[in-house]
């Protein structure tokens, strides 16, 4: 349990993949994690010449019908740094049967198998993780790519006074001579550049 009253308003707090345009979000934090996003068949796209957002005239044609198919959800604990990825879909048989439905009448493609949810996902971080990953997670938000959709969303200081450091390239997964933390990049890039002189 943590002591600080900075610490104790961090609770656990969960983000929809919710892109504008439909897509799915790849999580830098967590070693393989792609969020299917919601998919809405209302989602527009910005038309600079009436500075609107408009929804394409083939994408309407094309999706008509088909349900609002929500997002994938990650939540975290910043405090005991725990994780779990859940899907919407699983479980709910009524959503999925009627997904299923719209591609069989839709698709060229039929299949007798429905639709399925991914089962659910727990992990735990280590202290340098979760704080980067809080950041993502909050810029995610700021950027309108995810929707809070439990708890409160904390603040940039907030994060900032997590215990550990910010990583650097949470998401390379190859070896490389780059610092592990963003406080140690001007260092290192001064020393780089000072070998090629």
């Amino acid at each position: 349990m943590s002591t600080t009253l900075e610490a104790a308003v961090l609770a656990p707090f969960a983000i929809e993949a919710a892109t504008q345009r439909n897509d799915d979000l790849v999580i830098q934090c967590i070693p393989g994690c792609r969020l299917r996003g919601r998919v809405n068949s209302q989602n527009g796209v910005y038309v600079e010449a009436t500075d609107s957002f408009e929804v394409p005239r083939d994408q309407a044609i094309g999706m008509s019908g088909l349900p609002v198919i929500p997002g994938m959800v990650l939540t975290l604990d910043p405090d005991s740094g725990e994780y779990s990825i859940t899907d919407p879909l699983h479980d709910n048989v009524d959503l999925c049967e009627r997904i299923t439905s719209w591609l069989n009448r839709n698709s060229p493609f039929r299949s007798k198998t429905t639709v399925k949810g991914v089962k659910p996902v727990e992990g735990k971080l280590d202290i340098h993780s979760r704080k980067t990953l809080a950041r993502e997670m909050f810029n995610i938000a700021a950027a309108k790519e995810g929707i809070v959709v439990k708890g409160a969303m904390p603040t940039m200081r907030q994060i900032e006074k997590l215990p550990g450091e910010f990583l650097l390239n949470p998401g390379s997964r190859v070896q490389n001579t780059q610092p592990r933390f963003e406080k140690d990049w001007d260092t290192w890039l001064d020393k780089v550049n000072r070998l090629g002189d």
